[in-house]
């Protein structure tokens, strides 16, 4: 292990530290030593990593599950060692992480990592140690160790679960940001399927929903940041128009429910299919007329003609009896021998009709 590094980078601050020396000018710093500048190290820089990763970690319903391993991360949260390939590689990203922001030396990488094993993992790692040795186990380089934890905690049918969990990835309705969350979630997990970018963005397009899949197609956009903006503007517009349709929709059932209503009124009524003409104020409408009521014969409000007082004051000329009109008058109906005024008058044009033509006659004759 190198002695020309500390955690966190080249800083020179060795400050509350207990040193041998074997020269005058290089401070050696024993194994325990650097282990607690890791351990302080890692401390200080756990809040920014619990922020930028809290989201992720509250959302996520497979932590809670148990297969009996556990790997502990530097946050001393056990990260449960369920459904063991999800588990252990967002446990690699997250010591990645940390490991990228405390500036870590590449050959303290192993050893900082290895540190924050518990129980089932560490049992394991100590297992690791016996057979390989302590100094060749933490000489290890870190692509060693991470592909040793993958093939340890990633079992092979777990990791094709993941692959087609991403390839079979759909988005549900106007859920896009659900979709696209959950998407780069598993291309994390497994970025030999979506590299290079060109995979990443095809594959993203294919699992969105039928109404806007082709249009982000049609587009051709060239990076991911791109194409996901561009299904958010049109989900959105999808969004507006399917408002819009059902809004529509509505209108249009109050409509035909209205319709349906005048015609069961209209059926009812032995209507022929319009609404009838109101005999009070000669307007097509339902239900009682509100304008008021005006006598034709006398011309004022409040009762009809056959309810008019005045109409019964008038004298018949035919009898002189009061509330009839002489072509009302039953005497002369009666007389006549016709059952109403109007035959009478047909009789009298008649009559007349029958003269004049006798008169005429006359006149040739002479």
């Amino acid at each position: 292990m190198s002695r020309n590094h500390n955690f966190g980078g080249p800083s020179t601050n060795t400050r509350g530290l207990k040193r041998t020396h074997t020269d005058a000018n290089e401070p050696v710093i024993q194994k325990a030593e650097l282990q607690e500048i890791i351990a302080k190290e890692i401390k200080d820089a756990i809040p920014t990593i619990i922020a930028a990763m809290k989201d992720n970690e509250n959302s996520n319903p497979e932590n809670t599950v148990t297969k009996g391993k556990e790997v502990s991360g530097s946050n001393n949260e056990n990260t449960k060692a369920s459904k063991g390939a999800v588990v252990a590689l967002r446990w690699l990203e997250k010591i990645e992480a940390v490991i990228a922001i405390s500036k870590c030396a590449e050959e303290d990488m192993v050893l900082y990592a290895s540190n924050s094993f518990k129980d089932g993992a560490l049992e394991w790692w100590n297992s690791i140690i016996q057979t390989k040795g302590r100094t060749n186990a933490y000489a290890m380089t870190w692509e060693s160790f991470r592909d040793l934890v993958t093939r340890k905690f990633c079992p092979m049918n777990e990791k094709e679960q993941i692959e087609r969990k991403l390839l079979t990835h759909r988005m549900v309705g106007a859920g896009h940001r659900e979709y696209t969350s959950k998407y780069f979630e598993y291309a994390r997990l497994v970025p030999h399927l979506v590299t290079p970018e060109s995979n990443l963005i095809s594959c993203y397009i294919w699992g969105l929903v039928s109404e806007i899949r082709d249009m982000v197609k049609a587009a051709m956009p060239q990076t991911i940041d791109s194409a996901v903006e561009l299904a958010g503007l049109l989900t959105d517009g999808m969004v507006r128009t399917q408002e819009e349709k059902k809004s529509l929709e509505t209108i249009q059932k109050v409509n035909q429910s209205s319709k349906k209503h005048v015609g069961k009124f209209e059926r009812k009524e032995g209507g022929s299919g319009v609404i009838p003409r109101c005999k009070m104020c000669g307007k097509n409408h339902l239900g009682k007329c509100l304008r008021p009521k005006i006598c034709s014969h006398c011309k004022l409000t409040g009762h009809t003609v056959d309810e008019c007082r005045k109409k019964k004051m008038v004298t018949c000329f035919n009898c002189n009896e009061q509330g009839h009109y002489r072509t009302e008058c039953p005497k002369l109906i009666k007389a006549s021998g016709v059952s109403g005024a109007g035959e009478l008058q047909v009789d009298l044009f008649n009559q007349i009709k029958e003269a004049q033509k006798q008169a005429k006659e006359d006149e040739n004759k002479q």
